[in-house]
């Protein structure tokens, strides 16, 4: 988030693996809930420095759980008009089934 704060920084990709080390696939709930806590403040920093954040999801082990937080995050009210993207390898029929469910 410090790279967000220099002037000339006006778009940032960001992995969930770079966002919350405890990525832990059999605790879904508590992993989804730790990774949207700190895309949060990194929403948050993205709105005070006019940045786009861009989330790349990063392996597909990463992909239910990249488009969750994303969709889960970005739905709530503080976030609703935030503009900002979502990376998914468009060769995996999944990534196309993640968006719609």
């Amino acid at each position: 988030m410090q790279m967000m704060q220099r002037p000339e920084v006006d778009y940032v990709s960001v992995k969930l693996s770079s966002v919350a080390s405890q990525i832990i696939s059999l605790d879904r709930k508590g992993t989804l809930e730790r990774v949207s806590e700190k895309l949060r403040h990194i929403y948050r920093t993205s709105i005070a420095t006019n940045t786009f954040v861009n989330l790349d999801m990063e392996e597909f082990r990463d992909l239910r759980l990249t488009v969750d937080a994303f969709k889960l995050v970005l739905n709530e009210g503080e976030f609703k008009n935030l503009y900002a993207g979502l990376v998914l390898q468009a060769y995996l029929p999944e990534s196309m089934k993640c968006l719609l469910n």
